[in-house]
């Protein structure tokens, strides 16, 4: 734990120098409702937005560029999952994928813990010491406590909190608070 910082000033970590957003290339994949949802928040942030789908949707948000294949035209720094877990989308982000990626790459899975194996992301991990993991998803779920990607200090895991249920809203709350307050003292 150690001393809370202050939230005026910015100190050094585990997480290195922070990176601009708005000098980095960020691509969503797939353009469902959370990656379309996605794209028009941070069109305003990254220097370029690319999403990746089958097929070009005719309502693209201003700002944000399409294709079809795999790749963008530039290689993304922050690449967001988005898609539904189904028997091609597993095959899309697979070992293939990750090392597709450039070095420093970020990638956060808000998609499904089943369409990421976690030895994929250990390996891309390992490959250079400036990539990095989030999710709020992970397979199992809950992901154990004891879980290699807890242990891993270039992985995020936040809950999943996809479900919209009025009672764990109430307890993520709750909790949110209390640690905030902790912080804050």
């Amino acid at each position: 734990r150690g001393a809370p910082r202050s939230l005026a000033t910015w100190a050094p970590d585990e997480w290195h120098t922070p990176r601009a957003p708005e000098g980095m290339h960020a691509a969503i994949f797939g353009f469902g409702r959370v990656g379309r949802a996605l794209a028009e928040l941070i069109v305003p942030l990254f220097a370029s937005v690319t999403v990746l789908s089958r097929s070009r949707p005719d309502d693209l948000p201003g700002g944000v560029t399409h294709v079809t294949g795999a790749r963008s035209a530039r290689e993304p720094d922050v690449v967001v999952l988005a898609l539904p877990t189904n028997r091609e989308t597993r095959a899309l982000v697979g070992p293939d994928f990750f090392a597709g990626l450039k070095d420093g790459a970020i990638v956060v899975n808000l998609a499904s813990g089943a369409l990421v194996g976690e030895e994929d992301v250990l390996a891309f991990l390992a490959r250079s010491p400036d990539n990095r993991y989030a999710a709020d998803v992970a397979s199992p779920e809950p992901y154990p406590g004891s879980g290699a990607l807890y242990a891993h200090d270039r992985v995020l895991l936040t809950p999943h909190v996809a479900a919209r249920r009025e009672d764990a809203w109430t307890a993520i709350a709750a909790r949110t608070f209390a640690v905030l307050d902790e912080v804050l003292r």
